[in-house]
């Protein structure tokens, strides 16, 4: 699918936030929506219409112009309209850029993904291409293939995902509240998170209707990147008609069924097929005191590349992952305002959160992410463990 270098839920967290642990919600806030926001509608289905926009370094970045479908029985639909900033666009794409594609100084994209009790259909008008994947088996592997407003619904109720939204935000952030702001249509509640360590860089915004609990704006602000979504129009539980989920392929198009690797879809590898599969060099471990104990290709379900995942067994019981993923010119400008570390001869974000202890850098095209989960294991070592990387091409 076209969105390589994204991945996005459209509420609650942006394409770069990080859920930073999770502990009981603040009594402030929970009493105090509580009170407002005293009606809980359940979604069956959804109409929405919303605009989300990226910037970096307050410059344009890229624009998208949203309409979604939710229908019933886990079908999903959504049509988008992408602007483009040119330069960035020539930098970011691997796409021929056509005629058809240039309006004045966008680049402008549609695309559209369809989620049927079967198959996920994402389609790319301006290559006329289909690439089709297997529900069954993209499922079995991670559930990222829900966006928008279905992402939201996966957690249970819109009540039950602003409240776990809460819960995440109280450890590490003084989470602030206004009432009754109104947003367009909406009265909402507005509510600001801050981080507590103020050396960090962030800055996040919810408006929260108060009608029935759905995040109609976000705001997201993560070292020189800012992002923003908004709903401008939505419906619940109106009729859906469902031809809007059916997808009629011309003869001629070109469909790529991503189905070639599928007996290596999320299954043990070795190194050499590992690369083979990424199409890039592999980092991996050789280092004593380190046991291979799985080693996996993994297709992602929101693009038509994988990632490669290894994991160690430490003497004493912990356990190493080292992820290979893509890199991208957008990947690479960013600055988020991680702590910086020394390996290997690169700079890299070192990233404490959520009982996770990651060192990551990019080298020759590739995201290299090294971390352990819930261990005692000191930066220090991590560092160690990391400089004995080696490269599989």
């Amino acid at each position: 699918m076209v969105r390589k270098y994204y991945k996005k839920f459209r509420s609650g967290i942006f394409i770069f936030g990080i859920l930073l642990g999770t502990t009981g919600c603040g009594d402030f806030i929970s009493s105090s929506m509580i009170e407002v926001i005293n009606q809980e509608v359940i979604v069956e289905t959804f109409y929405g219409e919303g605009i989300y926009k990226t910037y970096i370094d307050n410059e344009f970045v890229k624009e998208e112009i949203s309409k979604e479908w939710k229908g019933k029985n886990g079908k999903y639909h959504n049509d988008i309209e992408i602007r483009v900033d040119k330069e960035f666009y020539d930098e970011e794409s691997a796409y021929k850029i056509t005629e058809e594609m240039v309006q004045g100084d966008y680049i402008v994209v549609r695309e559209l993904d369809t989620v049927t009790d079967k198959e996920l259909i994402a389609y790319l008008p301006y290559q006329n291409l289909y690439c089709i994947k297997s529900m069954s088996l993209v499922a079995e592997v991670t559930d990222d293939i829900r966006v928008g407003i279905d992402a939201i619904l996966f957690s249970g109720s819109l009540k039950e995902y602003v409240m776990e939204l809460i819960n995440v935000y109280e450890k590490d952030y003084v989470l602030t509240m206004e009432e009754n702001v109104r947003l367009n249509n909406y009265m909402t509640q507005h509510i600001i998170a801050i981080p507590k360590d103020k050396s960090i860089d962030e800055r996040y915004e919810f408006w929260i209707d108060q009608s029935n609990w759905l995040i109609v704006k976000e705001f997201a602000k993560k070292g020189n990147v800012t992002e923003e979504f908004e709903y401008t129009k939505y419906e619940l539980n109106s009729r859906i008609d469902e031809s809007v989920f059916e997808v009629d392929i011309p003869s001629d198009a070109n469909i790529e069924y991503i189905y070639d690797n599928l007996e290596k879809l999320n299954q043990v590898v070795t190194l050499d097929e590992a690369v083979a599969l990424f199409g890039k060099p592999v980092f991996y471990l050789d280092k004593e005191g380190l046991e291979l104990e799985d080693l996996r290709y993994i297709e992602l379900a929101s693009a038509q590349y994988g990632q490669i995942n290894l994991i160690y067994t430490t003497e004493d019981g912990n356990k190493v992952t080292v992820k290979n993923s893509l890199s991208s010119p957008l990947y690479e400008k960013l600055k988020l305002g991680y702590e910086q570390v020394r390996v290997r001869g690169v700079s890299a974000n070192y990233i404490e959160n959520n009982g996770r202890k990651n060192i990551e850098f990019i080298d020759d095209g590739v995201i290299c992410s090294v971390y352990v989960e819930n261990s005692e294991m000191s930066k220090d070592k991590l560092i160690e463990i990391v400089n004995h990387l080696k490269i599989k091409k």
